[in-house]
């Protein structure tokens, strides 16, 4: 697969699912599939900074376990209650959300990435639930820059698909603990 950008088509969003698809069935580890994943997103698509929120087993908040494009400050910071925030609210009622500009929207928390270290241009960001027998279990979350030629719907459609691929990833990985 090329490293640099493609422009982004039909094509290029099938070949994402494509890639996706191959990545997940590679292992019963979700994190070099999921990795893969968020790296695929923002070097053909233009979809930065994902990350895939998860549960912890202490107090059930939010915390970023997977990225690409963060670093281990920013995912550090990158922690939400229940109900909190875009990412916690997303969680919480198991609905996709869709922030057009970033700036304009107080329920965006800007804690994992400071607004500074983004573009000067107006920013999105776009979470989908990561769901599993009709209960959320994740946020698969992403920034993008809102002035994309690529019209909204098809994001959050290729997000919700490849939502799906991640649920099953560490669905199959829970399966396998549970029985190793």
């Amino acid at each position: 697969m090329q490293d640099q950008a493609i422009a982004s088509t039909p094509e290029s969003e099938l070949l994402v699912v494509q890639e996706a698809a191959r990545l997940i069935t590679r292992s019963t580890d979700p994190k070099p599939a999921i990795l893969g994943i968020l790296r695929i997103l923002s070097q053909l698509l233009g979809l930065n900074r994902g990350r895939v929120l998860l549960p912890t087993t202490e107090t059930g908040a939010l915390a970023i376990c997977y990225s690409y494009g963060l670093t281990d400050t920013e995912k550090a910071r990158g922690r939400y209650m229940v109900g909190e925030g875009v990412s916690g609210k997303v969680f919480q009622t198991g609905q996709l959300a869709l922030i057009q500009n970033i700036d304009e929207d107080p329920m965006y928390l800007a804690r994992a990435v400071d607004r500074a270290t983004l573009p000067d241009e107006a920013v999105s960001y776009i979470a989908v639930p990561i769901i599993i027998e009709e209960n959320p279990i994740g946020v698969l979350a992403v920034h993008r820059l809102r002035q994309r030629a690529r019209p909204f719907q098809r994001d959050l459609a290729l997000l919700q698909v490849l939502a799906t691929l991640m649920g099953q990833a560490l669905r199959v990985n829970e399966l396998v603990a549970e029985h190793t």
